[in-house]
């Protein structure tokens, strides 16, 4: 048997979707002395983690931040999209 590789004839695409029905900001926030706050937010197919991703809040975002966790929720909110479809592999956090 041979090992060579062989090519086909149509470029084959794995394309992998999800659906999404709940986001959940991670209540660990990491915060920094240059001023930047490293934010997880965690993506669910009903009661499953699928994805995550992190933010960071700087510059304006982490002044506005300051005390009012609430800030980053309505951050999180107005970006979802974004955030969702930064990085390129979405990954499942690992517990």
């Amino acid at each position: 048997m041979s090992a060579d590789k062989v090519s086909v004839n149509i470029p084959i695409t794995n394309t992998i979707t999800y659906t999404v029905t709940s986001y959940q900001v991670d209540s660990s926030i990491t915060v920094t002395l240059n001023q930047m706050a490293t934010v997880h937010v965690l993506f669910y197919t009903d009661s499953n983690v699928t994805y995550s991703r992190t933010v960071n809040l700087t510059g304006a975002d982490y002044d506005a931040w300051g005390v009012d966790d609430t800030y980053i929720y309505t951050y999180v909110a107005n970006n979802i999209m974004a955030i969702f479809n930064s990085g390129n592999d979405p990954t499942a956090p690992t517990a």
